[in-house]
């Protein structure tokens, strides 16, 4: 249902100042395209709406645009097609709206800036078109108000899901209540208030930023340095910051410091109800990826989650997942397979986590991407992850 603030603009536009409130819905472009045109026309559709609105609404000069980096709505990564997204839409903008002033986000755009922008890439998986969708809005800093949104839709060209270094070798896939903000801003409608969680979360949001664009040119150090900052935030304890702290310790050996942050990423996925593991299975078998660095860290994973629920009042659902390829018995065994061999490794350190928890396997019937094709596009699909649950239910 529209908002108030929606029917005042609306009432603003019945009286000539203000263009495009016709409809609760920005247009949508739903004829599918290849990356570079789609992007374009998205850039086009949504900043025409912001440059209508500015008729009267910003007279009083040039605004300033930053755009909060597009993520997979399904993983909250930033991946290469994401940022590939990111990186079109801001060139077309400055060549076909060069009165908006756009630039990346970091804590001095954001602080110089009047709108943020943001995005999301989706799987079409309701229609079954295997179409990506790419949904966009504009968020007035002052207000929250949204005031343009829009959509267009990627044709199925091969497209490029790996997670940009920052997010590369994250235990967790990351979504917390601020990402679920984050999305349901990207698909709300012109005139809507952004979400909460994720308007307000802004500043910490552009130190993170900041800090991901100096982990992702090997800049270790001053990334630590900004991830720390974020953490001490009241609003930056996030498992994006715990994330993030733990890989830096990683790349700088500081191999007790990362355990600690993985440990605080375990305590803020409880409380989210999110522990959904990054585990890399060989396809078709129960076996971990045949990476020595890969499971040493597993192995600490593992004690850390483990330590976590034998000390807590809670207990875990241990679930396991595979990708599509292959029939469904055959993947729900696997997918069970794999939730009692992550059961049977906590078992060593911590005998009494065989009380606190249960192993299923869903095979493929909740998928993430669905694709089936075995590879890192789907690798999501073939996860461990924990539940919370009421002991004795």
């Amino acid at each position: 249902m529209p908002t108030l603030s929606f029917w005042v603009l609306c009432l603003l536009a019945s009286l000539g100042f203000l263009a495009g409130c016709a409809a609760p819905l920005s247009p949508t472009v739903k004829t599918p395209m290849e990356l570079e045109p789609a992007v374009k026309a998205l850039a086009t559709d949504l900043f025409g709406q912001v440059r209508a609105s500015q008729n009267f609404v910003g007279r009083m000069g040039k605004k300033a645009f930053v755009v909060d980096p597009f993520i997979d709505a399904y993983t909250a990564e930033v991946n290469e097609t994401s940022r590939q997204i990111e990186q079109v839409l801001m060139r077309e903008v400055r060549s076909a709206f060069p009165e908006f002033p756009i630039e990346h986000m970091s804590v001095k755009n954001l602080g110089t800036s009047q709108y943020v922008v943001n995005g999301t890439i989706r799987l079409d998986k309701a229609s079954g078109s295997g179409y990506y969708r790419v949904s966009s809005s504009v968020v007035d800093l002052k207000t929250g108000m949204i005031i343009a949104n829009s959509e267009v839709w990627l044709t199925k060209e091969k497209l490029n899901f790996e997670p940009i270094a920052s997010y590369k070798e994250s235990p967790m896939y990351l979504k917390d209540k601020r990402v679920e903000g984050y999305i349901a801003t990207t698909l709300s409608n012109t005139g809507e208030l952004a979400d909460k969680s994720y308007f307000d979360t802004l500043p910490t949001a552009a130190v993170l930023s900041e800090a991901d664009v100096r982990f992702d040119a090997g800049d270790f150090a001053n990334a630590l340095d900004l991830y720390q900052l974020a953490e001490s935030r009241a609003d930056g304890k996030t498992m994006k910051t715990y994330s993030a702290l733990y890989q830096s310790y990683r790349k700088l050996g500081q191999n007790q410091e990362a355990e600690k942050a993985f440990a605080n990423l375990v305590d803020v996925g409880l409380v989210n109800n999110n522990l959904s593991t990054r585990f890399l299975f060989t396809v078709k078998t129960t076996d971990f990826v045949a990476d020595s660095s890969l499971r040493s860290q597993y192995a600490l994973w593992l004690r850390q989650i483990a330590r976590r629920v034998a000390t807590a009042g809670v207990c875990l659902n241990i679930v396991g997942h595979s990708s599509r390829s292959g029939n469904e018995r055959y993947n729900d065994q696997l997918s069970q397979q794999r939730a009692l061999a992550v059961q049977k490794l906590m078992q060593k350190d911590f005998p009494q986590v065989m009380q606190k928890t249960k192993a299923y396997g869903k095979g493929f019937r909740e998928n993430i991407i669905g694709t089936g094709s075995d590879d890192a596009q789907d690798a999501i699909d073939r996860r461990v992850e924990f539940r919370v649950v009421e002991c004795g239910r």
